[in-house]
Parts: structure tokens; C-alpha cells; sequence
């Protein structure tokens, strides 16, 4: 494995409100606010090993999110390196600021895995 991609895209409404997906910058990632979740997953000849977990919020850290992303929009972002530490931790956040009424949101994330 040489890079891991995050892939995000909302499907359901035209734009996006409830719940936007938040991306942190990685330059103000701290170690010591990740919890790590190990996880093996079986890819038929090949197994991947990966360190996922939950991070506790710093005022240290810097996130920023898409505000009304259409459906006709994606975010990618980088989650891996081969031989390399890095970490883009992102989820997503009850937008308090939302009109009455929003639709709630529906949306897809993969993985793209590039091997070289």
C-alpha cells in the first residue's frame, strides 16, 4: 500500500447542512488526543492493517468543513503514506446553525487504496 485516499460525498439533500463533515488539519494533530482501534481487514491475498481510533478535541486543533455541499461536490482527503506516520482525523458535527426544517443528511465515504 502506498497511499490511502478518504473519499466523501453526500447524496441526500441538494445541500448539505446536518452534520457537514469536518476535516482536521493535520499540521495541528496531536499523538496524545488519538485513542487507537485496531483493525484487520481480509482483502483476499492480502491483509490490511489498519490504526483508526477517536480523537479528543484540543483548542490547539484547527478543523474546517464544506458549508452547503452539494451533492455534485466531493471531498477527498489524504489518510495515509507508506512508511509514514500520518493522520487526518475527520466526522462530523451537529450544525447548530441550520434553518428549521433542514432534511437530514445522507452521504457515502470510501477508501482508495494505491498500490505502487
Amino acid at each position: 500500500l502506498g497511499v490511502l485516499l478518504g473519499v466523501w460525498k453526500p447524496l441526500h439533500p441538494a445541500a448539505v447542512c446536518d452534520f457537514p463533515l469536518a476535516v482536521m488539519d493535520a499540521r495541528t494533530f496531536n499523538p496524545e488526543h488519538q485513542t487507537l482501534n485496531k483493525l484487520h481487514v481480509s482483502l483476499g491475498p492480502a491483509i490490511f492493517h489498519n490504526l483508526n481510533g477517536a480523537v479528543s478535541y484540543s483548542p490547539k486543533q484547527t478543523w474546517s468543513y464544506y458549508s452547503f455541499m452539494t451533492t455534485r461536490e466531493v471531498i477527498l482527503f489524504h489518510q495515509y503514506s507508506k512508511n509514514r506516520f500520518f493522520v487526518n482525523p475527520h466526522g462530523s458535527f451537529l450544525n447548530k446553525n441550520c434553518p428549521e426544517g433542514t432534511e437530514k443528511r445522507t452521504s457515502v465515504e470510501i477508501r482508495v487504496a494505491l498500490f505502487f
